[in-house]
């Protein structure tokens, strides 16, 4: 089954384990950005390989291991833990994991560099009579060959270019590595790169999809493009038809038949049921016109065309569609369809009834499918229970709280740092803590402001409340309650 086990993402790690994510954030955090490199690194449609330059680091910090991390005085502990990290293949295979590890051993070479360079010249400061210039300007140690053979440091005091060349060409493509990294990268359970489907936020970009009636399903089989999905849809919904039709004249006691009966009225009522569902309307069925040329839903007495779904149903039925198609071309049933969705802005079009119901829908009707939706609706968000987090973009945290126990309220100001109440109720609150503290005998004015309050109180929040029953109890008290009807 390909679904994501764990997303990578601004030092943060997401671990979904195959649970549908939610992305929010405020209007500029990146949510689409963040969507379509996560869609690129599954397709393996990312312009960044970082292998070959992955590769050269490996070699060269396995060169430095063996030639100077002794006097640059690696522990045997350090340069063991090096080398787990360079055989490992979860630490090298990883971006997000790899470039933490490098970007730690750049810190920690610097400070050994640096404390090499700072014994070079106690060295030299200490030995200065032991020290004398060649003829071509270089400077001679004169050292024992025991000394030389004991502690090869003394080697790299006399010749320190090796090691800071290593160094030097190390930070350089430590520096091009990290800067190069994928923005998102995943840990998948498999993959199939044909297994992932990316909705964008203008999949329905007009009010009207013109539905091409006279293509044949085996014309769109051929034309290989699911871009007019709906199209296909319908095109499909005849040909059942046609084939459910040809099955039933022709019937006899066939095993062989009665099984493909089956499978296409399962089909049937499987849309209609999910149609049923997000409609809201249990009468919900698909009939065909008498030339069995167009699909229409009927409603009781009602009935109307794909044509004629709002801007928001045609949304989610484009998604809807999609995977419904793709099901049968793998010839499988819907509930069976395996891979990752992506949807740019789910709520896209949506009157907020369908907000509440967008996600659940596509749940339940393909439910082997791993959702990665973005939304800034609360309603949306508030309409998953804990087979499904929340990533939020613009503090970086994940929320694997189930947010569906919460208000709309609470997440609006919770997770989106808005204020539900409007500008005139906090100025009416304002007004009521300045009567109170600076003029506490203006019962009339009190009154007043208390009146207009009064309609809205069970909006207001909390501390805002205390204010309208402490003015409420200093009228009480002064037996000014007046014809305040509370």
């Amino acid at each position: 089954m390909s679904s994501i086990h764990t997303i990578f993402f601004n030092e943060k790690i997401l671990f979904l384990e195959g649970k549908n994510l939610i992305i929010t954030g405020n209007n500029g955090a990146g949510k689409t950005r963040f969507l379509n490199h996560l869609t690129d690194n599954l397709k393996g449609n990312s312009n960044t390989d970082n292998k070959p330059l992955r590769d050269k680091i490996i070699s060269e910090i396995n060169f430095g291991i063996m030639n100077f991390h002794s006097a640059l005085e690696f522990k045997k502990s350090e340069n063991e833990h090096l080398k787990y990290i360079l055989n490992s293949e979860m630490h090298t295979q990883v971006e997000y994991i790899f470039s933490k590890e490098i970007a730690e051993f750049k810190k920690q070479l610097k400070k050994k560099f640096d404390n090499f360079n700072k014994n070079k010249d106690n060295y030299f400061k200490n030995n200065s009579n032991k020290i004398k210039s060649s003829e071509n300007g270089k400077l001679v140690i004169k050292i024992s060959k025991e000394l030389e053979k004991k502690n090869e440091k003394y080697f790299y005091y006399y010749a320190p270019e090796h090691i800071e060349n290593y160094v030097k060409n190390l930070n350089s493509m430590i520096d091009s590595y990290i800067a190069n990294k994928k923005i998102v990268e995943v840990a998948l359970h498999s993959w199939d790169k044909n297994s992932i489907y990316f909705f964008d936020s203008s999949r329905v970009s007009r009010k009207d999809i013109s539905i091409d009636q006279f293509k044949t399903y085996d014309e769109f089989l051929k034309s290989g493009s699911l871009t007019d999905i709906e199209g296909a849809l319908e095109a499909y919904l005849l040909f059942q038809k046609l084939e459910l039709l040809s099955l039933i004249k022709h019937r006899k006691a066939s095993g062989t038949k009665i099984k493909q009966i089956n499978e296409i009225e399962k089909w049937f009522i499987k849309v209609e049921n999910d149609l049923k569902w997000i409609l809201e309307n249990n009468t919900t069925e698909l009939i065909f016109t008498k030339n069995g040329n167009r699909v229409l839903i009927k409603q009781s007495r009602t009935t109307f065309s794909l044509d004629d779904l709002s801007s928001g149903f045609k949304a989610i039925f484009n998604i809807y569609a999609n995977l419904l198609m793709r099901a049968q071309i793998q010839k499988i049933a819907p509930e069976h369809l395996k891979g990752i969705a992506i949807i740019d802005e789910i709520d896209v079009h949506l009157h907020i009834t369908l907000q509440k119901k967008v996600l659940p829908f596509l749940i339940q009707a393909f439910p082997n499918i791993q959702f990665i939706v973005s939304t800034h609706s609360p309603f949306v968000i508030t309409s998953q229970n804990t087979n499904t987090v929340v990533f939020d973009l613009t503090t970086n945290e994940l929320i694997e709280e189930d947010l569906s126990r919460y208000s709309y309220e609470s997440v609006i100001k919770g997770l989106f740092h808005v204020e539900i109440q409007s500008e005139k109720l906090e100025s009416e609150i304002k007004a009521i803590a300045e009567i109170l503290n600076n003029e506490p005998n203006s019962y009339e004015k009190l009154r007043n402001v208390l009146r207009n309050i009064t309609p809205f109180v069970k909006q207001i929040d909390v501390e805002s409340k205390s204010f309208y029953f402490r003015a409420l109890n200093h009228l009480l008290d002064n037996q000014e309650l007046g014809d305040l009807d509370v």
